[in-house]
């Protein structure tokens, strides 16, 4: 379960600098990325350069409208094992 709420008072985080960077960071699993950026950018994301992001993943990553970033990552196709 993961709950959110609306605080009136926030700023935009400041990741890296320590004052007020207190947050949590998000990666969602999807199936289609291109389909995804499409609905985030629909919602007010805004694509975050990541042209040379290191890892064995295929990702994205994103800011909401406030600046908080989070990760849109490509699920692995499952085939099924042969033999």
């Amino acid at each position: 379960r993961i709950a959110f709420r609306r605080d009136v008072n926030a700023t935009p985080p400041s990741w890296p600098r320590p004052e007020n960077s207190l947050q949590a960071h998000v990666e969602f699993m999807v199936d289609d990325l291109d389909a995804a950026e499409r609905r985030i950018v629909s919602l007010g994301g805004r694509p975050i350069e990541t042209r040379d992001a290191v890892g064995p993943h295929e990702e994205r990553g994103y800011s909401d409208p406030a600046g908080h970033s989070f990760t849109v990552r490509l699920v692995p196709p499952t085939a099924p094992k042969q033999g």
